[in-house]
């Protein structure tokens, strides 16, 4: 089975191991990613950067599949 790829806006609500675990809730859902930091791409204000850049509170888009993150794109 292919699982589905989502999308999601939210805030980040909790991170776990320097970036590579990224909680978040909003537009009525929730839920819990794992962020790899080669197969996710991570904008913040739209330029390319790195796990340890996202913090607790940011508003980020989450494009996910499954429990892997795809892309988060952060204000």
């Amino acid at each position: 089975a292919v699982l589905p790829i989502e999308t999601a806006k939210g805030k980040i609500t909790k991170l776990g191991g320097g970036g590579r675990k990224v909680s978040w809730e909003g537009s009525g859902k929730k839920g819990k990613l794992r962020v790899s930091g080669r197969r996710t791409v991570i904008m913040v204000s739209g330029k390319k950067a790195k796990r340890k850049l996202l913090k607790i509170g940011m508003d980020c888009s989450f494009t996910y599949q499954g429990s892997s993150a795809k892309k988060i794109a952060c204000q």
